[in-house]
């Protein structure tokens, strides 16, 4: 299950690593892109992402896709969301890499904007 769980308005961070249908470590080529999404309901249209960001060949590290949000961008209401991951690549196929899973935003004590670091 690839369900993630973060608390709100907290910076978000996670590392994704792509296989390819052997289980084998897969690379996006030049040209191509991976997409996170993330959106109130699975079957919205694809301008309904609450957030999504794209990464290309150049931010692989060490056969990762390294994606962040800051906490402004997490600011949202809690409750359960929907994301998903996939390759579009530059001949126009596009790869499913993590399908329609929950994206659980907790509610948070304690959130960016709400503390005084100063003191």
């Amino acid at each position: 299950m690839n369900d993630l769980s973060i608390a709100r308005g907290n910076d978000f961070f996670a590392e994704i690593e792509l296989t390819d249908e052997n289980g084998e470590p897969y690379t996006i080529a030049e040209g191509d892109k991976i997409i996170f999404g993330v959106k109130a309901k699975p079957e919205n249209n694809d301008e309904d992402f609450i957030f999504k960001k794209e990464l290309t060949a150049a931010d692989e590290i060490n056969g990762k896709y390294p994606f962040s949000f800051d906490a402004e961008s997490m600011d949202i209401p809690a409750g359960t969301y929907w994301y998903g991951v996939s390759v579009y690549t530059k001949d126009d196929k596009l790869l499913s890499a993590v399908r329609c899973c929950e994206f659980n935003i907790e509610r948070a004590v304690v959130r960016k904007g709400g503390i005084d670091i100063d003191n």
